[in-house]
Formats: C-alpha cells, structure tokens, sequence
C-alpha cells in the first residue's frame, strides 16, 4: 500500500528547469514532468553527451560553453530509498534505477574513509595506534558499543554521507542522468538520536553532531522523491536476526528500533514533505515492484502551487545559478567539506592529544601511503590548456 502527499493543485507554478523541448526529424517532443521508465525513453532521443565532471574541472570555459540544463529532462531527478535496517532498500534501490535508467548509488560504509580512499586499509594499523586514534567501523562499533566509539562512528558517518550527497549531485548536474540512493544526510540524523537516546553517543558528542549538521545541510540539494518502505518493530527484528551480523540484534533492540522508527516517521519524513514528494510501503513482507514503479510514473515534480515549497531547490531560473550550484558541487567539494569542520571539542571521546596525533602520524608515516598522512601532498596532474592552469 502506498501513499503520495502531494501539494493542492490550484494557482500551479511551473519550474521550466527539469522540462525541455527535444526534437526527433526536426519534429519537437515535449518531456512531460513525472518520471518515466526505461522501456518508455526508447523512443525518446538520447540525451547528449555528459560531462566528464570526474576526470575534467568545469572551469570558466567551460562554463561559457557548456550550458547545464540543456541535458536535464524528466528523469533528471534524485531519489532516497529510506527505511529501518535489514527491509530491503538496496534491492529496491538497485531496481527501481535500472527501471528508470538511473545510477544506482550504494549507502555509504565506513570502509570509504578506511580503505577506499587511499587504496590501503588504515585498520591493519590500529594495535601499533593509541585508542584515539583508532578506526571505528560498524563491526567494531557492534562489537564494543562505547561512547568513544559511538561518537567517532555518527561524525564518520555524516560526513562521508555529506561529501557522497555532494558528489550525486555532481553527477545530475553534469551529466542530467537521475540517481537512486540508499540513506540521506537528512536521514543521518534519526540514527543519531537514536544513538543518544540509548546511551552509545554522549551529550556533548550530539551537541557536536547537532553543530555540524546545522552548519553544512543547507548547503545541499533535498531529493525529489523518498520512498519509505515501512515496517514493524517486531518484522524488522526478525530481518536483523536473519541476516545475522555479529552484535547487530543486540544494537538493534526493540527500544533502539522504536526511537528510530519514531524519528523517521514524525521528524524526517514530515520535514522532508515540505520539498519533496513522499511514497510510503508497508514492507514488512516486501512489496510489489511494479506497484511502486507505477506510483512513481503518476508523481508529477515541475508544477506545484504558488505558494508551496515544493521541489524549491531545484527552482533555478536563470542559466548563472545552475552554472553556480554545478562548480560547486563538482570542483569545489574541498571547500563545502569545511562547513564539516568543528570549531570546539567539547566531547571527550572525541579528542586527540597532541602525542597521540604525534603517534599517529609517525606510524602513518611509515606503513601507510602518502595521501593518508601528507595534507599537502598532491599528485601532479598534466594541465590541458592554459585556462585550465590558471585555475
């Protein structure tokens, strides 16, 4: 079963950014504004090139050249798949952009800042380490439910969600291909009142987390579309028990579960309807696919009424804003990674003194990569012209 809020349809205003006029044999078509699936868009013609946003910077040049919205069309959309634990969002996530020709993108893992990013797993090193400056992972959080490692554990997890959010729009913004994802940095925060609510974040670690999020969230753009897959505390236990990660059910208990579902359904899913359009299951036994796909198609994005709020982030008229929010997304991440930045540690668990920062440093040093230790270390890259070199 599945509910749509939607806004009332009188005085609609249309947002003429995600709609354009394609043309086939000289014959127009006009992209209708719900999102439509894969087998529909065969008759559509292709939409053009992307921009290499990954391996090219979207300099002043480009930016003369390259106008951003002639790639959107009505598939140009983000979509979050939220939900408690173990109830089958990457599944759905994973189908749900296939059908809709989309880029899946996976919800993000602690394994990001450990391994993947420098290619070389920073936790083989953490007995030559002092406790502080430890890896913390979800494994290790399950297995040792501490408040240093609670506190260390949420932060990671914002953060990598923050710059993972950041680079999805990147991605839209350059190449006008949809997204599905697992988890939100909206989402983020029902996961960290639950963990101050049952004693595995501290106090003052939420008062840092709560910092955080206040000063960095503004700064992105809030989805389309959520679709909630719903379920009962008792069902989700079950799904945790199956699936059988070491310390998970014990985490995960009925009071942990009920905060969480809480906050989702009275906290994040009310604010989130103020932008976007919401979907919501009953995924206690799964759901039928082709349901949900259907729902999708009727959900109509570029006209709202003129007073709502919805979709108001993706409202940008003249061609200088979406030229601004494409850079920013795609060449200056370095930069909005600093909204992430904590002026004061007030949280115990959270800090490192000075020998231990020495320590660390040393054995980074000395067993791990470069990029992991050297802030300023950075591989020469060739530049292309001279536009580019004076960047």
């Amino acid at each position: 079963m599945a509910w749509a809020f939607r806004a009332g349809a009188s005085k609609l205003r249309t947002r003429i950014g995600l709609c354009k006029i394609a043309s086939t044999n000289n014959v127009p078509k006009v992209q209708v504004s719900w999102i439509s699936t894969r087998q529909t868009r065969k008759t559509r013609p292709p939409r053009p090139e992307p921009f290499p946003y990954k391996e090219k910077s979207f300099n002043i040049w480009e930016q003369i050249f390259d106008d951003t919205v002639f790639r959107f069309d009505d598939n140009t959309k983000v979509i979050l798949v939220e939900g408690p634990p173990a109830v089958g969002k990457g599944e759905l996530a994973k189908k749900l952009a296939h059908d809709l020709d989309m880029l899946y993108v996976p919800q993000t893992v602690l394994e990001d800042e450990w391994v993947h990013k420098y290619n070389f797993d920073l936790r083989t090193l953490d007995d030559k380490l002092p406790e502080s400056c430890r890896s913390v992972d979800l494994s290790t959080f399950l297995n040792n439910p501490s408040l240093r490692n609670g506190g260390v554990m949420q932060l990671f997890f914002y953060r990598l969600r923050f710059h993972k959010y950041m680079k999805i729009l990147a991605h839209v913004l350059s190449t006008g291909q949809g997204v599905v994802t697992e988890r939100s940095p909206w989402s983020d925060d029902c996961f960290a009142k639950a963990m101050h609510a049952n004693g595995y974040l501290s106090p003052n670690a939420f008062k840092l987390y709560n910092t955080m999020v206040e000063q960095s969230l503004h700064e992105l753009m809030r989805p389309h579309l959520v679709v909630y897959l719903d379920a009962s505390v008792k069902d989700v236990q079950e799904k945790i028990k199956k699936r059988n990660i070491p310390g998970e059910s014990k985490i995960f208990n009925e009071k942990f579960l009920t905060d969480l579902e809480n906050n989702y359904k009275y906290d994040f899913l009310k604010k989130m309807d103020e932008h976007a359009n919401i979907l919501i299951y009953d995924y206690s036994r799964g759901g039928d696919f082709e349901v949900i796909v259907e729902d999708i198609e009727t959900l109509k994005f570029d006209e709202q009424p003129q007073d709502s709020k919805k979709m108001m982030d993706w409202d940008l008229v003249a061609n200088v804003m979406w030229t601004e929010r494409r850079r920013k997304y795609s060449d200056q991440q370095e930069q909005m990674l600093l909204y992430l930045m904590l002026q004061q540690l007030i949280a115990d668990e959270l800090i490192v003194t000075a020998e231990e920062s020495y320590i660390r440093h040393e054995v980074l040093k000395k067993y791990a990569p470069r990029d992991a230790w050297d802030p300023n270390y950075m591989p020469l890259k060739p530049k292309k012209n001279l536009l580019e070199a004076a960047q």
